[in-house]
């Protein structure tokens, strides 16, 4: 839903979802809730075009929750109550033997 393999840019339907939840969450967090954006990928090593600027999977994680956390914060949510986290490659939800359980895998969670 957020993003596409090998990629850092939210989709056009990650940014919808983002929306629709960024009015709760600026509430929450105005209530006092810390919330955390935790990125997470999948198992496939960083591809040529983003090797440089991302060498690991650990870094491509942490770009995920940071852009989400931006996009929040720039919907209203309070950016002193948010913390972006990295899980990496290593909290997988789904096997990454497949493209489908690949695509689940690179995620990016709030916790609140």
């Amino acid at each position: 839903l957020l993003y596409r393999s090998g990629s850092v840019e939210l989709h056009a339907n990650g940014i919808a979802a983002l929306d629709k939840v960024s009015a709760q969450l600026a509430t929450m967090a105005s209530q006092g809730n810390e919330i955390d954006v935790v990125g997470n990928t999948d198992d496939v090593p960083i591809g040529a075009a983003l090797a440089d600027r991302y060498p690991s999977n650990w870094e491509l994680a942490g770009a995920r929750a940071a852009i989400v956390l931006r996009h929040l914060q720039n919907k209203g949510v309070d950016p002193a109550k948010m913390s972006a986290v990295s899980n990496g490659q290593y909290h997988p939800v789904a096997s990454n033997d497949t493209a489908a359980g690949r695509a689940q895998n690179r995620r990016t969670e709030i916790l609140i």
